[in-house]
């Protein structure tokens, strides 16, 4: 069962690994002391590397975004799109679907680095 753990996407848009167990934040500032596992790990996973997480709480529903130990909580579908939007800088324009656009985009910076790298 897939209950709990992260699904980590990768640059594909594919789920590369589900159930996956993060590092939660060492933080001792946390904005609010009463974040449960999912949302510490959320925070931890930023603190760590560049990743971006989006957390659905499960007492709640309510979605946040973590990126660079940082938490946005309390997002509604359109705010989440905006945020993810303005982060990757991908414009709504074309045929293109968001989703498609903002995979494409992941794959031009990691074709840079993947260059930047050899």
């Amino acid at each position: 069962e897939l209950h709990d753990g992260a699904a980590i996407i990768d640059i594909s848009g594919r789920i590369a690994s589900a159930a996956s167990v993060l590092p939660l934040s060492s933080s001792r500032n946390l904005t609010t002391p009463k974040l449960g596992t999912r949302h510490r790990a959320a925070l931890g996973i930023t603190e760590v590397s560049d990743a971006i997480c989006v957390v659905v709480s499960e007492e709640t529903g309510r979605i946040s975004i973590t990126n660079a130990g940082r938490l946005i909580s309390r997002l509604d579908g359109k705010r989440l799109r905006t945020i993810l939007t303005a982060f990757y800088g991908v414009e709504n324009s074309g045929s293109a679907s968001w989703w498609q656009r903002l995979r494409e985009q992941v794959r031009a910076v990691s074709t840079r680095l993947t260059q930047r790298s050899v």
